[in-house]
């Protein structure tokens, strides 16, 4: 073994043989290719055997995922140490997919809103499709409950309508928007990734929506008040829209005020007054109830409502502040 010489060499992978011919390479000498960077050696019969770089057979995934590869594809056959680690080194990231939306705005008209029943509004929105991944517009519609008032094929789409008087109901005004099949986007790798991709469909917006509701009215005066009318009822100087069961009012009584009128829309009632400054819980009592058509917000005779009202007529002009706690039913 003390006598084995070898030698390194360099060259190009053509001219091994004719090196060895040449004398210039023996058994057991080894060669780096300058041209195709590949190792070999010369065994002890003479023969160049490469060290092998490359895969000498394919491999198919079984049961496992490994780098970009997914079970059952194949790692191929003379693939090189650099493609070996370019395919086991990356992972797929699938693309993702912004769905469609469109939406519903005021524009430049009556912002929707919870309103007295009674009170005008003029309607002036804009639909916007917003396309995202979705393919392109086909159609886009505004609708007043089932009814379309405007269509069209592009975006925005705007609609104005004409004052209406909004009821003891609710007025709901949506937009929808018809589209195409979205493109298939790539994943990280630069491959078509199509799970999520867009399909052709509609997509419609929220409400835009006006509510109509009664007002609760509530104040104190000079005087007695023997009949309370609609017109009475809605000059009072405090007011609150759609008041709830299990709410409560706070009021001050100012020095030389006789009545307190409470008003609330059926089936709203009174189920307790509270004189607070001598903690009487009692004084429900001391209200005289009826029942009086009201007015919605056009009042006159407009849009009549029946109301529970509470009157109290004190003996004598109050001669202090008295301040009042009111439970609503």
């Amino acid at each position: 073994m003390a006598d084995l010489k070898v030698k390194f060499a360099t060259g190009e992978k053509g001219k091994i043989e004719e090196a060895k011919t040449s004398g210039k390479l023996d058994a057991n000498d080894f060669i780096v290719t300058s041209d195709t960077d590949e190792l070999a050696f010369i065994n002890k019969n003479g023969e160049t055997k490469f060290l092998k770089s490359k895969s000498s057979k394919e491999y198919t995934l079984k049961g496992t995922d490994l780098g970009a590869l997914k079970a059952g594809q194949t790692i191929p056959k003379e693939i090189d140490m650099d493609g070996l680690l370019n395919l086991i080194t990356q992972k797929s990231i699938p693309a993702t997919y912004t769905k469609p939306s469109v939406t519903l705005v005021n524009n430049a008209g009556t912002a929707a809103d919870t309103v007295e029943a009674g009170t005008s509004v003029t309607p002036k929105i804009r639909a916007t499709f917003n396309k995202n991944d979705a393919g392109e517009l086909t159609a886009i519609s505004i609708k007043k409950g089932a009814e379309s008032v405007k269509d069209g094929t592009t975006s925005p789409l705007d609609y104005v309508g004409e004052a209406i008087v909004i009821g003891d109901e609710t007025v709901t005004f949506t937009a929808s928007a018809t589209y195409k099949d979205g493109a298939i986007k790539n994943d990280n790798l630069g491959n078509p990734s199509p799970d999520g991709q867009i399909k052709a469909g509609t997509v419609s917006s929220g409400g835009y929506v006006f509510t109509g509701r009664r007002n609760s009215f509530w104040g104190s005066g000079v005087g007695k008040v023997e009949s309370p009318t609609s017109d009475t009822v809605r000059k009072l100087s405090n007011k609150r829209l759609n008041i709830g069961s299990g709410a409560k009012i706070s009021m001050k009584v100012e020095t030389g005020q006789q009545n307190i009128v409470f008003a609330l829309p059926e089936p709203r009632t009174l189920t307790q007054v509270i004189y607070d400054d001598l903690g009487d819980k009692g004084m429900l009592s001391s209200f005289t109830k009826s029942t009086i058509q009201v007015a919605d917000a056009r009042g006159g005779q407009n849009g009549l409502k029946d109301y529970n009202c509470y009157v109290y007529n004190l003996s004598v002009p109050a001669a202090a502040p008295m301040n009042f706690t009111f439970a609503i039913g």
